[in-house]
């Protein structure tokens, strides 16, 4: 699939969750920005695996139902957090991959 880097989203999967302090829960996944700007994908579609950012799987879930430290959050807020933290992640990646 076009899009696909299972050697950057690995080391997402090593960074510790980017929730808003609290208890993070489960493994660590790579969430994909949901892109807020109206672009339209398919079924089974998703961005680029560089803009991702690692979130437990508790806080994931949370987001994705605009809950825990989501809830209240309106959909600007949620795309400028997530614009944020996949460039932070991004930064975080690439000085991982320069120490191999």
């Amino acid at each position: 699939m076009a899009g696909e880097d299972p050697l950057y989203t690995g080391c997402v999967r090593q960074l510790p969750c980017c929730a808003p302090p609290s208890a993070c829960r489960g493994m660590i996944t790579a969430h994909h920005h949901t892109r807020g700007t109206g672009e339209r994908r398919g079924k089974g579609q998703r961005v680029h695996d560089h803009d991702t950012m690692p979130l437990c799987f508790h806080h994931h879930l949370q987001f994705h139902d605009a809950a825990g430290p989501f809830r209240g959050w309106d959909k600007a807020q949620r795309i400028a957090w997530q614009d944020e933290k996949v460039a932070e992640t991004w930064e975080k990646v690439h000085a991982l991959r320069i120490s191999w």
